[in-house]
């Protein structure tokens, strides 16, 4: 992997754990996209025979496919780094800190805590 991609899959997965970056999903359940001024990133989950490979993929700003890196074609390192994008990329877009530190937040809270649930109010 380049020195220049590999700044800024390392930059996107620290921006991303500060809940910085705003993914958004895709068609695919397994997909999740960045859009930017001048291009596009994708970062995709691919089960093959039960084991993932992670797919990155930038567009130009005409939305023509720039480059394409698939991590089984990788080292270890490398497939591990895209790897760990996918998952702050999918932990970002669920918003998993900000709930999470909502959780302790609450927990603080002398009292009492939760609230009696209402089959009007359920989340799904």
């Amino acid at each position: 992997m380049e020195q220049d991609l590999r700044m800024i899959v390392e930059a996107l997965i620290a921006r991303s754990k500060e809940d910085e970056v705003n993914w958004r999903s895709t068609s695919s359940d397994s997909e999740y996209s960045l859009f930017l001024d001048q291009s596009t990133i994708t970062i995709e989950r691919i089960l093959s025979f039960s084991v993932p490979s992670h797919v990155l993929r930038v567009y130009n700003e005409n939305g023509d496919l720039s480059l394409e890196i698939d991590s089984s074609q990788l080292s270890v390192e490398e497939s591990i780094l895209l790897q760990k994008l996918y998952d702050s990329a999918s932990e970002s877009f669920r918003h998993v800190n900000k709930t999470l530190k909502s959780i302790i937040g609450e927990l603080r809270k002398p009292g009492m805590i939760g609230r009696d649930s209402n089959s009007d109010e359920l989340p799904f």
